[in-house]
């Protein structure tokens, strides 16, 4: 075959070698083994392949063999386009290929920490998880592929256990504490994807990931059923606004939530934010915040998408929240912020009030953390806003959320544990 002239025409399908490791052992580190050599990698690579001839009705000849020697997490292959996949699968298309000899079974090894092509390193973990990826494919003809794909979805499924000589081969190469080691489709991996989703509450987050990972036009756009967190796709990116407690409890997605419930049903909105804001980073779709409106509560997806473009971006890692700002120049006399915290959420927000001499208040402001360095700019900016006026702040730690029920907005503890609200506008 000339490669020159025909490698645009092979097509390729993936699979991957799943490893169940025991994170009891002492040997599970919890983070992603080093690289492979060449040599190691090509010893997994034969391996590999003695197990698809064996568990395959025909075997995989005349198709070439593919693989990276270095073990994935799940948010490494499943990501926009499957970028790993296609660059194992556009480096056998360009793989020389003689005609009389056998098809070539290539495993891509390091030198040192990283592959030559991008696309193959690990995106950087800060955890490994107890189920491993070793992702291959499979490269040949149309014909040859149409005819693999069904062989590996029927048998795969139905008998796909590795062998004990690959069982040893990948321990000894990559000293993890293997458990059990088995072969799946791609497919397959997406039901158990979108299972464990389910089971995680970010049961919706498989509908913002289906169309990104097989390429679908947008806009998409998911409301949560627990929660009413809205999330919109397009071009890989992910849209979805944030709510201050006020803003949600007002007109966003609490609005119609009763008194006695604003609080639990804030903080379920929240957690499911705070959950999809991780996640989709993970996969490989870049998250935009925006601030609230009301424009944005509507069902029409484009008109939702406008909106969206058009709120203000929230690049920060906190937002403030001007809930009164009395007018003049009175000196305040008194600071006092109050830490709204959950148990499973932590802190929610802080609100910082301002008093004069008499009791007054001056102003109140809602300071809502945005990332992991969030909370800490926060507590220095109030820090520095005391300093500034030469006042110690008073912190209170009530341990719950404070709001007003009737007025359905967040306020702060004063020195008598009276929730103090922003006046009402004439």
């Amino acid at each position: 075959m000339d490669n020159q002239t025909n490698a645009h025409n092979l097509d390729f399908c993936s699979g991957v070698l799943c490893i169940e490791l025991s994170s009891q052992s002492p040997f599970f580190t919890g983070k992603a083994p080093p690289l492979l050599t060449p040599k190691v990698a090509n010893d997994l690579a034969d391996r590999v392949a003695d197990d698809l001839n064996r568990l395959l009705e025909e075997g995989i000849a005349p198709a070439s063999l593919v693989l990276a020697g270095a073990l994935y997490d799940q948010t490494d292959v499943f990501r926009p386009g499957f970028p790993l996949l296609s660059a194992l699968a556009d480096f056998m298309r360009r793989a020389p290929r003689p005609a009389a000899a056998p098809p070539p079974r290539l495993a891509l090894g390091a030198n040192g920490d990283r592959f030559p092509i991008d696309a193959l390193n690990p995106q950087p973990q800060s955890s490994f998880g107890p189920l491993a990826l070793l992702p291959f494919c499979l490269v040949g003809t149309n014909e040859v592929m149409d005819r693999l794909f069904l062989d590996m979805e029927e048998s795969l499924t139905r008998n796909g256990q590795a062998s004990p000589a690959t069982h040893a081969t990948l321990q000894s190469a990559f000293g993890v504490p293997v458990i059990n080691l088995f072969y799946a489709t791609l497919g397959d991996l997406c039901a158990w994807l979108r299972t464990q989703m389910e089971n995680n509450d970010l049961r919706e987050l498989w509908q913002l990931l289906e169309p990104a990972l097989f390429e679908r036009p947008g806009p998409h756009q998911i409301t949560l059923a627990d929660g009413g967190n809205c999330y919109l796709l397009m071009d890989d990116v992910a849209w979805a606004p944030f709510y201050t407690f006020d803003d949600w409890a007002r007109f966003g997605p609490g609005r119609g939530v009763s008194t006695g419930w604003l609080s639990e049903g804030y903080q379920r909105w929240l957690r499911q934010f705070r959950l999809y804001a991780v996640a989709l980073p993970a996969y490989g779709l870049p998250l935009r915040r925006v601030l609230g409106t009301l424009a944005i509560q509507q069902e029409e997806t484009a008109a939702v998408l406008a909106a969206l473009q058009a709120a203000p971006a929230l690049n920060e890692d906190y937002l403030i929240e001007t809930a009164y700002a009395q007018a003049g120049n009175t000196p305040p006399a008194r600071m006092v912020a109050t830490q709204h915290t959950e148990k499973e959420l932590d802190v929610i927000a802080y609100s910082l009030a301002t008093f004069a001499s008499d009791g007054e208040l001056l102003s109140l402001e809602h300071f809502y953390p945005l990332s992991a360095n969030g909370l800490g700019m926060i507590a220095r900016l109030i820090q520095e806003r005391g300093e500034s006026q030469g006042i110690l702040p008073v912190i209170r730690q009530p341990g719950w959320l404070t709001y007003s029920p009737t007025e359905r907005c967040l306020g702060a503890l004063d020195e008598n544990d009276q929730v103090v609200t922003a006046p009402r506008q004439p």
